[in-house]
Formats: C-alpha cells, sequence, structure tokens
C-alpha cells in the first residue's frame, strides 16, 4: 500500500502556496531570477514589491492561527484581483507577500504596491466602521478589523546587475522603513 503526499507537499512541489492557492516562495525566487537573467538581454528593468501583514502576530496570539489563516486568505484574494495581470504575485513566507514585475519599472511597480495595499485596506475598513458605530466586529476575514500591509518597492536595472537576494534586501529595507513609519503604506525610492 502507497501513502499519499499530504496536499502541502503536492502544492508546495507544484510551486504553489497551500494556504492562499498563490505561488510559493520556491516559485517566486526562481522566476524572480529568470526574470533579472533575462534583464540582463532584453534591457528592461525588473521591479518587485514585498509586503508584509502589520499585526498578523498579535491576531494569530489573540484570535487564533484559524482566524490569522483566514485573513491572509482573503488577503491574498483581494491583492491578486486588484494587481494587473502581468504582476506574477507569491506568498514569500508567514505574513509576507512578494509581487514580481517582470518588466517593470519603479512607478509600476509602486502602482500595483498600492493597489495591493489599498486592497488589504478596504477588505477590513468594513468591520471597523462597524465596531466604531457600535456594531459587530465580524468582518470579511472573521473577527479582525485592523489588519493592514506595509509595503517596499525595489527595481534593479541592467545597468545595476543587481541579484535577486540584493533585490529583495533593498525591497526589505523599505518594507521595515514603511512600518516604522506607522504600517499601511508604501515605500519606494
Amino acid at each position: 500500500m502507497t501513502r499519499s503526499r499530504p496536499q502541502s507537499e503536492i502544492a508546495d512541489s507544484l510551486g504553489q502556496d497551500y494556504l492562499t492557492g498563490l505561488h510559493n516562495r520556491a516559485y517566486m525566487r526562481r522566476r524572480l531570477e529568470q526574470a533579472l537573467l533575462d534583464s540582463e538581454q532584453t534591457g528592461v528593468p525588473v521591479a518587485v514589491f514585498y509586503a508584509d501583514v502589520d499585526c498578523l502576530q498579535m491576531t494569530n496570539a489573540f484570535l487564533g492561527h484559524e482566524a490569522g489563516d483566514r485573513a491572509l486568505r482573503d488577503m491574498a484574494r483581494a491583492m491578486h484581483a486588484a494587481i494587473a495581470p502581468e504582476v506574477v504575485l507569491g506568498r514569500y513566507g508567514g505574513g509576507e507577500f512578494l509581487g514580481l514585475l517582470p518588466n517593470g519599472d519603479l512607478a509600476a511597480a509602486t502602482l500595483q504596491a498600492e493597489a495591493a495595499r489599498r486592497a488589504v485596506d478596504d477588505l477590513f475598513r468594513t468591520s471597523r466602521e462597524k465596531r466604531a458605530l457600535g456594531g459587530t466586529r465580524t468582518g470579511h476575514a472573521g473577527p479582525v478589523d485592523f489588519l493592514t500591509v506595509s509595503v517596499g518597492v525595489a527595481v534593479s536595472t541592467p545597468a545595476q546587475s543587481t541579484s535577486a537576494a540584493e533585490l529583495l534586501r533593498t525591497a526589505g529595507l523599505r518594507l521595515y522603513k514603511a512600518k516604522r513609519e506607522g504600517c499601511n503604506r508604501v515605500i519606494a525610492g
């Protein structure tokens, strides 16, 4: 008798995140490295936006991981629906999402990052407004009404010859600057 592989293992081998259905970290890393190689040949810049959920640990601690997982699934759907079809979106880990624009500049990536940020903010706004008016705390993702994302944007041009690690590090530094400046914002350039 053969044992079947767990669903998460099958999804991972296909490059899919088992929780959100988006691309997974390994897939996104391969796509980014390929885009950077292609950029050297075509001369077209490559841009990324790196988003991290604000207060996800607090959600998991106070409401449980099920609520956090539901919120991540809802966020993934909202972001995916809000961004342009040419943007490759994946869950990079925990509450982190990565958007890849294989033929994008800083302006295009910033626009897409803002669309993703706004989609998450809008997702939970209704439940925040209900609570402020004395209503229930049940929002789109369940009893969560305070989640937002902070986003960092970075671009690599062929003249810079940036590695995937360097590009992600730059986007990550901008992401944490967004968090230091109050969260729920996009920092680019």
